[in-house]
């Protein structure tokens, strides 16, 4: 997931995800210090971020012994219905590629301290229609079993909500997500690694075989990282 914050004096410290703004309930623990020449950007992540992170392995038994192997994903809810937007429906994300090469086991933390390890299989996951690097698929979760969060649909980035929070190059943003070097062994541990926006989507990018609007950042990390390419995404329904 990556996550921009925009800089201009209207929105300073908003916070947008993976390309999409905190919901509008949101409230800063702090005044944020957007970076200005060489003043440095300084913010809290908070915890919920990290907690709709899931891993995902090639088969369950490298999920329970945290093998260096698979990717990540994360967790997103669509409410069933606009008079109860607090109800819906949960669904996992991830790459396309990341279910084409066979890794669609979930591994995701527990209450009690451990990990649970839900199975599915390629034919349970939905691609995006317009052959973008995304899948989805409906997850059922237990809220007295099961340690996590989600975002909500409408983090998801539009045209005009670029626009109102005149989001750009240079400003800051963060991705969270799994460095297999060190993701957590007995439980998920993900990583958040920082940069900025270095350009807006103009013309499509070249992702495997396929091209898709995307945002490009440029992001301070090592090898091993593995996060999530996002762009706006309708659920289906």
């Amino acid at each position: 997931m990556i996550f921009a914050t925009a800089q201009s004096a209207r929105h300073q410290g908003r916070q947008i995800v993976a390309s999409t703004p905190e919901p509008r309930s949101y409230r800063p623990r702090r005044v944020y210090a957007m970076p200005r020449g060489d003043e440095e950007m300084t913010f809290r992540i908070k915890q919920s971020v990290f907690d709709c992170t899931i891993y995902l392995y090639p088969d369950e038994q490298h999920a329970r012994s945290g093998e260096r192997a698979g990717a990540s994903g994360f967790l997103i809810t669509r409410p069933v219905s606009a008079d109860d937007p607090k109800g819906g429906t949960l669904w996992a994300v991830t790459n396309r590629h990341v279910i084409e090469q066979g890794h669609w086991t979930i591994r995701l933390n527990t209450k009690d301290g451990g990990i649970d390890v839900v199975d599915t299989d390629d034919s349970q996951w939905i691609y995006h229609p317009d052959g973008s690097d995304l899948a989805i698929r409906p997850i059922a979760l237990s809220q007295s079993h099961h340690a996590f969060s989600f975002l909500s649909a409408e983090w998801l980035l539009t045209e005009d909500l670029r626009n109102l929070y005149d989001i750009g190059p240079g400003d800051p943003c963060y991705m969270v997500g799994r460095f297999v070097n060190h993701d957590g062994i007995v439980r998920n541990t993900p990583t958040a690694r920082f940069g900025q926006i270095a350009q807006l989507p103009q013309e499509p990018v070249q992702i495997g075989e396929q091209t898709q609007d995307s945002f490009l950042v440029e992001i301070r990390s090592i090898g091993g990282f593995r996060l999530q390419r996002l762009t706006r995404f309708c659920l289906p329904g």
